[in-house]
C-alpha cells in the first residue's frame, strides 16, 4: 500500500448519512452497516487506484465517478489520494444535486 488517504467532503459526508438513513429504514441495520461498510472500502481502494474511476470532464475538469451499488462516488484525484466529494443515486440528477 502505497498510503494514500481519502478525504470526504461535508455534502459527501451528508451524501453518506442519508444513504444509512434511508438503506436502514427499507433493509435494516444489518444491511445498512454492510452497505455503508462496502462505500468506506472502495473509499480506500479509490485512494490507491485513482484511476480506476470513468473520467467526467463533461461535468468537470479532473472529476472521476465509481459506480458501488446503486450509488456514484464522484472524486478528484490530489497529491495524497482523493477528495470524496459526492455520493448520489444512480438515477439522481447532477442538476439537482450538482458537484461543486
Amino acid at each position: 500500500m502505497s498510503g494514500k488517504s481519502y478525504r470526504v467532503t461535508e455534502i459527501a459526508r451528508l451524501d453518506v448519512e442519508d444513504i444509512g438513513r434511508y438503506t436502514n429504514k427499507t433493509w435494516g441495520k444489518r444491511q445498512r452497516n454492510d452497505y455503508l461498510r462496502a462505500l468506506f472500502i472502495r473509499f480506500e481502494f479509490l485512494a490507491e487506484f485513482p484511476y480506476s474511476g470513468q473520467k467526467h470532464d463533461h461535468i468537470r475538469e479532473g472529476l472521476f465517478g465509481f459506480s458501488e451499488g446503486a450509488h456514484v462516488i464522484f472524486y478528484r484525484i490530489n497529491a495524497g489520494g482523493i477528495d470524496i466529494l459526492r455520493v448520489l443515486h444512480q438515477r439522481m440528477s447532477l442538476v439537482t444535486a450538482p458537484i461543486k
